[in-house]
């Protein structure tokens, strides 16, 4: 039986419209650019809705024992996460084909650390550079090629942490070079490594570069050897590869080195704050568009919903994020078509571990109204 765990993806972002009667969504999976959507709501979470969101229908619904925490879908399989156990369906009919259950916890939880660095060409000024670190999603650092220096965020409470700045430029400046030797009008570069662990175990440790804002080449730390992603890609794979002493460095800073410093990286506690704005513009006469804006700095915020309490029905509801925002903080946006009628009152809901918070809207009249 083949081997399957389920990590927290933080931060997928999703936005499609959701069947009307569909409330409190807090797990939304699509299947690639298809009409399938696997929805399950808060108010049911034991429950998964498999439908197709261009026609608002429910294809069907599966219900499971405990809370559902994940859902995947590849154009084979759907895999239903839960808090011990895993179901997999074949995607064509929805049999179950495996359950795993007594699946491991994972106490430590999952941590990724990113090092995203940019060479770009400047006419009348010569090559520019620029990196941002990321810590689960949250930026810890700063460098660019005017200071060549680490500039550690207010967030980031350990600061013992070794220097990337100098090397990465080095690294950037030199791709830069080569590889516009083979590329006519190569005016940026784009470099994605580091590396994930969990149970302080290492998941997985990636190398990538761009052009252009095009996928060029990815690094195996395994074989330590390049793998071209494009055909433009093949002459620079042969060249990088020759660089063995080079290539056994990359491969022990993502598999080694990266592991170790997420260990030493400690963030600030943040303090939990949520802020929920709601905005609506008419369409036209009849139509208007509401839209719930939320920034929140507390995790266990992962859905907005749309209250009506006897309003006129929303047409359609979109759903986007949680996205990062780079600060510690998530962003998710909840857009509607509403009817444009005075009486209409809607609510947008932003549910926490401790409270709710409402902002009522009345779109007639764009006036706002504030609860807690």
């Amino acid at each position: 039986m083949p081997s399957f765990k389920c990590q927290k993806v933080m931060f997928l972002c999703l936005c499609v419209a959701l069947p009307v009667d569909t409330e409190d969504v807090c797990i939304v999976e699509r299947l690639f650019s298809s009409s399938l959507v696997a929805i399950v709501s808060l108010k049911a979470p034991r429950k998964l809705k498999v439908c197709h969101f261009k026609k608002g229908t429910e294809i069907c619904n599966y219900s499971y024992s405990n809370t559902i925490l994940a859902v995947k879908l590849n154009r084979q399989r759907l895999i239903v996460c839960l808090e011990e156990s895993l179901y997999i369906h074949n995607i064509r009919d929805m049999k179950v084909l495996h359950t795993i259950r007594e699946t491991p916890p994972n106490p430590s939880g999952s941590h990724s650390l990113e090092f995203l660095s940019t060479g770009r060409v400047q006419p009348g000024s010569g090559p520019h550079f620029e990196q941002v670190t990321e810590f689960d999603g949250v930026v810890i650092s700063h460098c660019d090629s005017g200071t060549q220096q680490e500039h550690f965020k207010p967030v980031l409470e350990s600061h013992n942490l070794p220097g990337t700045c100098e090397v990465a430029l080095n690294d950037a400046f030199g791709a830069l070079k080569e590889i516009s030797k083979f590329i006519n009008h190569t005016q940026n570069v784009q470099r994605r490594r580091g590396c994930i662990t969990s149970d302080e175990r290492l998941e997985s440790a990636f190398d990538n570069w761009a052009v252009n804002g095009e996928g060029f080449i990815q690094f195996d730390a395994g074989a330590q050897k390049w793998k071209a992603l494009s055909p433009s890609a093949e002459m620079i794979k042969e060249l990088w590869n020759g660089y063995e002493a080079q290539n056994y460095l990359f491969g022990q800073f993502i598999k080694e080195q990266c592991p170790e410093m997420i260990h030493q990286i400690k963030l600030r506690e943040i303090e939990k704050r949520t802020d929920l704005r709601v905005f609506a513009n008419p369409v036209n006469r009849t139509k208007a568009l509401l839209k719930c804006h939320v920034t929140s700095t507390d995790k266990s915020v992962r859905s907005v919903s749309l209250t009506e309490d006897g309003a006129t029905k929303a047409n359609w509801i979109t759903v986007t994020g949680p996205l990062p925002s780079g600060d510690g903080s998530v962003i998710l946006i909840l857009t509607a078509e509403v009817p444009l009628i005075h009486t209409n009152i809607y609510g947008c809901v932003v549910q926490t571990e401790d409270r709710n918070i409402t902002v009522m809207c009345g779109v007639r009249t764009l006036h706002l109204h504030t609860a807690a």
